[in-house]
């Protein structure tokens, strides 16, 4: 039963034997807004009637009962946030997340490589294995990812540059355990990542024992734990601005062919679309 305005609200109350300030003295909500005042009042815990007295209604305000003593008041003011996402094709997108290993598939591997013989790998042997990290940064239709290397003698001379970073053992920072060149980085079709799984990773190659298992792990995660304290992604972008803006730059002639390698990972996918709808 809902009264809209002070003087149905007070006929109420005459009519029902009481007055309208006996009534408001078991209020549920006083809510002020602006030049409008809302005021919900129970008119009995058994009862599901309630008095709804709005004095300048000048905003929606909604009121949804679920029990007779029970009262949801929500109220839109303004929105908070807009957001507004743009889908590109082209523009690389920076994602604020932490990196994590992923699984790259296979196939796909081997189809980029016909073209491009730097591709990293994933399996080097039955005891051997690299997942990929990432994600660095995305376009519309694909995710960038890239991989460590494990650490040479020449890597100790080597000066950290735009495509090439140190992971050094944070209990030893002179032990180097890992670098990471991100001018070998390439895209994939967002389909293609699997997941990494470090419960199955006696799936993704061999060992000698589970000491050893063990200690790969942990190095696994020390090494993502550097990689996260990098903004390796932020590194990735800026990377790929400058081989696409300055391919002339000595840098940017190191890296792979980015929008090259970005046209075959479209066609793979466009392919195995096809392929899928065919079956």
């Amino acid at each position: 039963m809902l009264y809209r305005y002070p003087a149905e609200a007070k006929y109420f109350a005459t009519s029902a034997g009481c007055s309208l300030e006996s009534i408001c003295s078991q209020k549920i909500y006083n809510l002020f807004v602006e030049c409008s005042i809302v005021i919900a009042y129970s008119i009995s815990k058994k009862s599901n009637r309630f008095l709804y007295w709005v004095t300048e209604p000048v905003k929606t305000v909604l009121i949804e009962v679920t029990e007779p003593v029970k009262t949801v008041l929500i109220e839109v003011t303004e929105p908070i946030k807009t957001v507004l996402i743009e889908e590109l094709t082209t523009a690389p997108l920076l994602l604020e997340q932490k990196m994590k290993w992923v699984n790259i598939n296979e196939q796909y591997l081997a189809y980029l490589r016909a073209k491009e013989s730097r591709i990293p790998r994933t399996n080097y042997g039955a005891d051997k294995y690299k997942p990929f990290f990432g994600i660095l940064f995305e376009t519309s239709e694909l995710y960038y990812v890239t991989q460590v290397s494990h650490p040479q003698p020449r890597h100790y001379q080597l000066k950290q540059q735009k495509d090439f970073y140190k992971i050094f053992d944070p209990k030893n920072p002179t032990r180097l355990i890992a670098v990471i060149n991100l001018n070998y980085m390439f895209p994939i079709p967002k389909s293609e990542v699997l997941p990494f799984e470090k419960s199955k990773i006696h799936t993704y190659r061999t060992f000698a024992s589970e000491k050893e298992k063990s200690k790969y792990i942990d190095l696994l995660d020390t090494e993502l734990s550097v990689i996260n304290a990098m903004d390796i992604g932020t590194k990735a972008r800026n990377l790929y601005d400058l081989k696409c803006n300055n391919p002339r730059h000595v840098v940017s002639k190191r890296c792979i062919d980015f929008k090259d390698m970005e046209c075959l990972a479209l066609k793979y996918k466009g392919n195995k679309f096809e392929k899928d709808a065919a079956e």
